[in-house]
């Protein structure tokens, strides 16, 4: 069963540093760098931050935010 929790503060994004997302093949490391972006993120407009976990295993990470990629 996979279950989904927003997240809200620091200390959640803290949990994930050293870590990586994996299911089935799919594999995404959580870098120092990108922590730290997403961080900043938190209390940014429109901004939305979820995390999937299945047996208590991160496999799943969904960031948003009009700032967090602007070139794109």
């Amino acid at each position: 069963m996979i279950e989904y929790t927003r997240v809200t503060d620091i200390n959640e994004l803290n949990s994930l540093e050293g870590k990586s997302a994996l299911y089935n093949n799919l594999r995404f490391e959580f870098s120092d760098t990108y922590i730290s972006d997403l961080k900043q993120q938190l209390d940014a407009q429109n901004a939305f931050q979820l995390l999937a976990f299945s047996h208590n295993d991160v496999i799943g990470y969904v960031a948003s935010a009009e700032t967090l990629f602007p070139e794109y």
